[in-house]
């Protein structure tokens, strides 16, 4: 996922003439401000991450790249970098449903505490918990067809799996499993991105043409 863009020098309000006569600088110019065209875009991008979605890590709002372009190849991108920060971001321009294959999502219950930016932290993540079997389990409590499946926590026992004190089990659900995730569209990433990317086009080209011509030998 990301804005592309490539530049015909011929609408960035420079001569024809000028254009011409300074045809050897021209790539070179062309490259330095679709640069700074994608890294304009990449600012954008970024804050909008944090505009449009609910207390992002540092870790998420690092999550766009640029892909540069030169004077032998005048294209660039700026995008979502192919990781789990990029899918998941990615779900939030798009919007629609996240079909897991062959398996469910485990969604958090409001059970489980949270960190500074609202997610649970690794050790609390579903995974994590099935580790310590005697104090989790997953599925559903035997004799309780109704409730729902996920991951449980017997809350008086230890990690080891030993009782605390007497009575029956404490069960709470801490993990809920969910066929399907449906995401709304919350990020306006290409219109947003492609506005800034495409903002100051033409003044960084006109910056990097003139300072091409000042040291041209």
């Amino acid at each position: 996922m990301g804005v592309a863009i490539s530049i015909n020098p011929k609408s960035l309000g420079v001569a024809r003439a000028k254009l011409k006569r300074h045809a050897k600088q021209v790539p070179y110019a062309l490259s330095r401000a679709i640069n700074d065209s994608l890294f304009d875009g990449r600012k954008k991008a970024e804050s909008d991450i944090k505009k449009y979605t609910d207390r992002p890590t540092p870790y998420s709002q690092r999550a766009n790249m640029v892909v540069k372009s030169s004077k032998r190849r005048l294209y660039g991108r700026v995008g979502y970098r192919n990781d789990n920060r990029g899918k998941y971001l990615g779900r939030l321009v798009t919007g629609g449903a996240d079909l897991p294959a062959g398996r469910t999502h485990a969604v958090p219950t409001r059970a489980l505490g949270r960190n500074a930016y609202g997610n649970v932290t690794k050790g609390k993540q579903a995974p994590a918990l099935l580790k310590s079997p005697g104090k989790y389990f997953s599925g559903k409590p035997k004799g309780r067809p109704n409730a729902r499946a996920g991951v449980w926590e017997r809350v008086n026992y230890t990690k080891g799996g030993r009782r605390k004190g007497s009575g029956t089990d404490q069960l709470r659900l801490v993990h809920a499993y969910k066929p399907v995730t449906n995401y709304r569209k919350q990020i306006p990433f290409y219109r947003s991105t492609k506005k800034a990317v495409r903002g100051r086009l033409a003044q960084h080209f006109r910056k990097h043409f003139a300072k091409a011509i000042a040291t041209a030998r």
